[in-house]
């Protein structure tokens, strides 16, 4: 990511952090209140997308990153996109290189419509390969412009990202519900 975050790197993902990405993510879908509603027409929402992230470490305590980062994909109900988000990431203690925070997306469709969201995420060292971290982050679709007016829905965002090039790739799959059908 930024030279700095990487000098600090002391070690691998540990059982405990895993443990914990297991555990938050259980608790993640009882804790959002923006579910669609009974009846409604809950659209399916799949996609690929890649984007290059940007750091500023903070050694703390506690140690965070504030990361931000712009990119593209492909998904259904949005075709191409472009993208952006921003998190702080809080680092487990001891530092081990996992940890998690809240995630704001902003996708917007080649016709120039938005549609937001807001997710937890965590991340920790891939098994295997100890120069990337694994990500999963559940998000809440918190509506958008356009089509995407009035939109809710939720969807699970599955990535990697290298922490030489802050280059990061990965899959989306949820649901949407649109307001209106156009």
């Amino acid at each position: 990511m930024v030279p700095s975050f990487q000098k600090v790197r002391g070690g691998r993902s540990s059982r405990a952090a895993f443990l914990s990405l297991v555990f938050v993510l259980a608790l993640l879908p009882g804790a959002t209140t923006a579910l669609a509603k009974t009846g409604e027409h809950q659209l399916p929402f799949k996609g690929t997308l890649q984007a290059a992230e940007v750091g500023i470490f903070d050694p703390g305590p506690p140690v965070t990153l504030a990361v931000t980062a712009t990119g593209s994909g492909h998904a259904t109900h949005l075709g191409l996109f472009a993208y952006s988000y921003h998190v702080l990431i809080t680092f487990n203690f001891p530092f081990d290189f996992s940890g998690g925070g809240t995630i704001y997306y902003d996708l917007v469709a080649a016709n120039g419509d938005h549609l937001y969201s807001v997710g937890e995420g965590f991340g920790v060292v891939a098994p295997g390969m100890p120069d990337f971290n694994h990500v999963v982050e559940q998000h809440v679709i918190t509506g958008g412009t356009g089509r995407f007016a009035g939109a809710s829905g939720r969807y699970t965002v599955d990535r990697l990202i290298s922490h030489a090039t802050g280059i990061t790739s990965g899959t989306i799959d949820g649901y949407m519900v649109l307001a209106h059908d156009d």
